[in-house]
């Protein structure tokens, strides 16, 4: 075989696997896509539950972030000074750390 006739092969192959594959991954995108939805409305309601003590944590306040130090009023997950992003919040009742995103 030259080296043509096995790069041929070689897509030929991929190809076939990736159609093979496709169900399973298109399963696995709609699972992914629920997920995010699932966390899209309840960073939309403003508040999430703790997963220890069940409070309610408001994610629109007066905060202080964490990169730049600036105290802005806004949500949580975002500092509305420099841009950074959080995937996580601290609970006030037990101050555990919850994850959202």
């Amino acid at each position: 075989m030259t080296y043509l006739e096995k790069a041929i092969l070689k897509v030929i192959t991929t190809a076939f696997l990736y159609i093979l594959a496709s169900p399973i991954l298109l399963i696995k995108a709609v699972g992914t896509i629920r997920k995010q939805l699932a966390i899209i409305d309840r960073i939309r309601d403003g508040t999430i539950t703790c997963t220890w003590c069940e409070e309610a944590i408001h994610l629109n306040r007066i905060a202080r972030c964490t990169n730049c130090s600036a105290v802005t009023p806004g949500s949580l997950l975002r500092c509305s000074h420099c841009g950074t992003t959080f995937q996580t919040v601290t609970c006030d009742a037990c101050n555990s750390t919850v994850k959202v995103l």
